[in-house]
């Protein structure tokens, strides 16, 4: 009303009833995970409603570092969607999830679980969401640091050659504030390129049926309580395969992965299991085999002081299990011998440097199980010095390349030639000595 500073008002009361959410949602499973550690999520839904609930979806949203491995049941789609059809009255479903996860030290990853109704356009996406789930789990540095070593290269990608026995040392560190019990030890070794024959545990046992080298407390006692700190390492050692037995390998590598675990007792005195992993390929190199001889073509022979012999230097070089690129062959000749050339085959890259007497021969690339050859001339004006010795005529013979595989250089080298020809038949030593 006008000129009036009167407040009117009414009331009335309105009843509201505040129902649960159809469905519950629980997610269980540890709080805690060392990085690269395995981890299982239990996921229970359950139906709160006096009716049948239709076509219920549950979906998964995990995390940056998670690598999914297995779900029971199967997932539906994406590896993180299950339909679960029809829920009745109180019927509870389960579901296990599996996977790794992967993150620094004290990051926390958070897990998202939904439960609805599944849409009608798409049936991998949710058309009502009735509860939402979130679980966090923190990542710890390793509970059981781990290292592996090959012939004291702790590299993520070590390599090895068929020049002796290889050894690998496995170091451990028990980075819990709390003992680890029952400690063991596992590598499975997996390829061919080793003689299974050889491979010696030092401390530990080597099961042939599956490939397993085992470090237990029975072969090393102090496995059977791990205190806080403690730290140690086992060993073994191992051949790879000769090349001459035969065996032929596309990528010659083998995988070792090593397993470190045991168990902890909790607040609650459940015992716990702990454990980490580490997998490693070592890589094999390939053999690169050079053959020299020399033979006489002409002249004074035996050698004669003043006189020119003339011999002939055959190089066949030889490549077994990876592929070569960059392969070559140089030597030098000594300052009282003289290069005369006459390659054979022509077409072979073979160069001469006066400077120095060095000789290269560029093979380029070289296939794996291959081999090449050349020869070349070269002379001998021997002096009053060199009588009654069998002089050098070729020396620091040398085979080189790039392993393509290991990316590694490889090499070898042969020794010197002189005019002692050991290698040809019916020789006379008596044709080796310098004469005047």
């Amino acid at each position: 009303m006008s000129g009036s500073n009167a407040i009117f008002y009414r009331e009335q009361t309105y009843e509201v009833t505040l129902s649960n959410a159809p469905i519950t949602l629980s997610v269980d499973s540890v709080k805690d995970i060392s990085s690269g550690q395995e981890i299982e999520f239990t996921v229970k839904v359950n139906a709160n409603s006096e009716n049948t609930i239709e076509n219920v979806l549950l979906v998964a949203e995990y995390p940056f570092g998670f690598d999914f491995k297995s779900a029971n049941p199967k997932p539906f789609a994406k590896n993180s969607v299950w339909d679960l059809g029809k829920l009745k009255p109180e019927e509870k479903r389960t579901i296990k999830i599996k996977g790794t996860v992967i993150g620094e030290n004290e990051e926390e990853r958070i897990f998202r679980f939904l439960a609805g109704t599944q849409s009608k356009n798409d049936d991998t996406q949710l058309e009502t969401v009735f509860i939402t789930a979130l679980q966090s789990v923190q990542v710890e540095r390793p509970f059981i640091g781990v290292s592996l070593a090959i012939n004291g290269d702790s590299s993520s990608d070590p390599v090895i050659s068929r020049d002796g026995r290889v050894r690998a040392d496995i170091s451990w560190f028990n980075n819990l504030s709390d003992s680890i019990f029952d400690g063991e030890i596992e590598v499975l070794v997996n390829g061919s390129i080793i003689d299974e024959r050889s491979i010696t545990p030092q401390q530990g046992f080597y099961r042939s049926s599956d490939s397993t080298i085992i470090w237990t407390r029975e072969t090393l006692p102090r496995l059977g309580e791990l205190e806080e700190g403690d730290s140690g390492t086992v060993s073994f050692s191992f051949v790879p395969i000769a090349f001459s037995s035969g065996e032929l390998f596309r990528t010659p590598s083998v995988t070792l992965s090593v397993t470190v675990r045991g168990k902890r007792v909790r607040e609650n005195n459940v015992p716990e299991r702990v454990e980490s992993t580490l997998t490693r390929t070592i890589k094999l190199n390939t053999d690169l085999g050079l053959t020299t001889s020399a033979s006489y073509v002409s002249g004074a022979f035996p050698p004669a002081v003043s006189s020119d012999t003339v011999y002939s230097v055959m190089w066949v070089a030889q490549n077994s299990t990876n592929p070569v690129a960059d392969a070559t062959v140089s030597a030098t000749l000594p300052s009282y011998m003289r290069w005369v050339g006459v390659v054979n085959p022509a077409s072979e890259a073979v160069d001469f440097n006066e400077i120095g007497g060095q000789i290269r021969w560029d093979i380029g690339a070289l296939p794996s199980n291959a081999k090449r050859a050349v020869s070349f001339q070269v002379a001998l004006n021997p002096s009053l010095s060199q009588v009654d010795t069998s002089p050098v005529i070729i020396n620091s013979q040398r085979f080189d390349g790039v392993d393509t595989f290991t990316t590694t250089r490889v090499g070898g080298s042969a020794q010197n030639l002189s005019t002692y020809l050991s290698g040809e038949i019916n020789f006379n030593p008596v044709n080796g000595k310098v004469i005047e």
